[in-house]
């Protein structure tokens, strides 16, 4: 899943790709600057994902910082919500030793 953060709210806007081993967030700071991090699903420790009536934050907390969780704002209410269950269901799964096929994951997310 890609996702990116809602232009108007966001004048750099950031992208979050999501797949079956890690997160990856892009930060863009400024014009031709950015930030990227992955997070491994197997580090993930806690997805939250707070709503008000359009918009959404999206707050992924890793095993070794409990205490500052990864914020992603502002996003679409509905992507957010997706993306949280996806994260919550892939961390879960490894969690549990399961094992995913590409296949699995695109029908899990409808």
């Amino acid at each position: 899943m890609k996702l990116k953060t809602f232009f108007p709210f966001d004048l750099f806007p950031d992208k979050i790709s999501i797949d079956l081993i890690k997160i990856t967030i892009g930060k863009n700071i400024f014009f031709s600057s950015s930030q990227i991090k992955n997070i491994l699903m197997k580090d993930i420790v806690y997805v939250k994902t707070e709503t008000s009536i359009f918009m959404a934050t999206l707050k992924i907390t890793e095993g070794r910082d409990k205490q500052n969780p990864y914020v992603i704002k502002p996003l679409k209410k509905d992507d957010a919500i997706k993306a949280g269950k996806i994260i919550s269901r892939l961390v879960i799964g490894r969690s549990e030793s399961l094992s995913f096929s590409a296949a699995s994951f695109s029908s899990a997310a409808s």
